[in-house]
């Protein structure tokens, strides 16, 4: 049975002439067998019949665990394809430069490759949108089905919302803490 590697393996004559400057100069684009396109066909017919015959949650199921299946050795292979190039273009730049680059022809090293804390703006912020966003999601769901909205119903909302909510606020303090940070060291610098 050809696997996905053969069908995408190209030919030891066309390997010799890639430079290893430029790996990605002679690459032809993917070619798949009729074995690949049978077992693909195959694999699409058996979700079909699980959809049908399971249902749709079966189905949906099966075809994320096959996805996330997938991905991953589509990555693995792809990962190492790039590491083994990576390998023979470092092996060549790896050979000391005729003539030493300056020091002054860098920029200066920058605080944002240092690992710290938040801190409490981080904290703050998080609390503050679990607090508005969960109190707008709960006044909303309460405001639109005020006759069915039952205590359950309003705290499951004001819970879920504030955590969304909390969660996009940590992103945004995070974020704009960062930023004004490297602002404040490119000012001091110049």
């Amino acid at each position: 049975m050809p696997r996905l590697s053969d069908n995408l393996a190209r030919p030891e004559q066309q390997r010799m002439k890639t430079s290893p400057r430029q790996p990605s100069a002679n690459r032809r684009a993917p070619q798949f067998r009729l074995g690949t396109l049978l077992i693909t066909t195959g694999v699409v017919g058996m979700l079909c019949a699980v959809y049908s015959g399971l249902g749709s949650g079966v189905a949906l199921c099966l075809l994320m665990f096959l996805l996330a299946v997938l991905a991953h050795v589509g990555g693995n292979a792809v990962g190492t394809k790039m590491r083994a190039e990576a390998r023979r273009v470092g092996d060549l730049q790896a050979r000391p430069s005729a003539t030493p680059v300056p020091q002054t022809d860098f920029a200066p090293v920058t605080q944002l490759r240092k690992h710290q804390s938040l801190g409490w703006p981080a904290l703050v912020f998080t609390a503050v949108g679990f607090l508005l966003g969960g109190g707008a999601g709960g006044y909303y769901l309460a405001a639109a089905n005020w006759q069915q909205a039952s205590v359950a119903n309003v705290a499951v909302a004001v819970l879920v919302s504030g955590i969304i909510s909390g969660f996009f606020a940590f992103l945004a303090a995070g974020f704009l803490q960062v930023a004004f940070s490297a602002l404040r060291q490119a000012q001091r610098e110049e």
